[in-house]
């Protein structure tokens, strides 16, 4: 569990390292931007590409695990859906309740990122760690994997536009000028990877099958093996309704951003 951890920040003091004393460019004409820029975010930009690489990990390996067990997931009950352990499940919990405990966590708080973004970290932190222990259920295949490839967008655009800002309050140049195609770009891309991840497909996940199956388990548990585990399926049926809440808050802010940017025009 740890390794995943020890890795990502071995990788982010490395990246660290190498755009603090050796900053790569193309355009001689724009070296020393490019330098001041790689320098000043050194530590944002090197999150950025950790995290990156960790979500396409992980999202390959939820997408997978997902298509192997696509034929057998249909035809089990709600009690193996939930409860019966699935390797590939705990596995990938392992390495995200690693990374974010050992690189992320303390990463974000030191570059003093959102409060919800923290806090919603810390909370997927305990729910992947309950994932690599006691339940690797077979739903961990979509939230801890599926559901994040709108993240490797969604972290794309946030490091383009903390670029931008960054290169236009150093000095407006043709970095800035060209950054800001990338960033309408991915902003586009990430908008409709998030639309249908995050505000479409996990709250349909969630109230269509979560839900249900815990609901199904927690009302009806005549059965000994059941009972026992009242206070899990509270507990994650809880959360899964308060993380497709978040998710539908996080997209309605997302579009008021789209709407009123624009509005706004460039910082000055």
């Amino acid at each position: 569990m740890l390794a995943s951890g020890t890795i990502a920040r071995t990788l982010q003091y490395g990246l660290e390292r190498i755009f603090e004393k050796n900053p790569v460019t193309t355009n001689q004409n724009t070296t020393t931007t490019t330098q001041q820029l790689l320098q000043k975010s050194s530590a944002q930009t090197a999150h950025s590409i950790v995290a990156v690489l960790l979500m396409i990990l992980v999202s390959s390996v939820g997408i997978g695990g997902l298509l192997l067990t696509a034929t057998t997931s249909a035809s089990t009950t709600a009690f193996d859906r939930l409860f019966m352990p699935n390797s590939i499940s705990r596995w990938l919990s392992a390495i995200i309740s690693g990374a974010f405990v050992v690189w992320d966590i303390p990463t974000s708080i030191r570059l003093k990122k959102k409060p919800d973004v923290i806090v919603h970290h810390v909370v997927m932190a305990v729910l992947t760690i309950l994932g690599a222990t006691a339940l690797p259920t077979w739903y961990c295949l979509y939230y801890f994997g599926v559901a994040e490839l709108s993240s490797i967008l969604l972290i794309l655009y946030d490091q383009i536009h903390s670029w931008r800002e960054l290169s236009y309050d150093e000095q407006p140049s043709s970095l800035w000028m060209t950054s800001a195609t990338w960033e309408s770009t991915t902003q586009a891309v990430a908008a409709v990877a998030f639309t249908l991840v995050r505000a479409i497909s996990f709250p349909y996940v969630t109230i269509r099958y979560f839900v249900p199956d815990c609901w199904i388990l927690w009302k009806g548990a005549a059965s000994t093996r059941v009972t026992k585990k009242n206070w899990i399926l509270l507990f994650i049926m809880t959360l899964s309704i308060g993380f497709t809440l978040l998710q539908l808050y996080w997209f309605s802010l997302m579009v008021k951003t789209i709407i009123f940017r624009d509005k706004e025009g460039d910082p000055e």
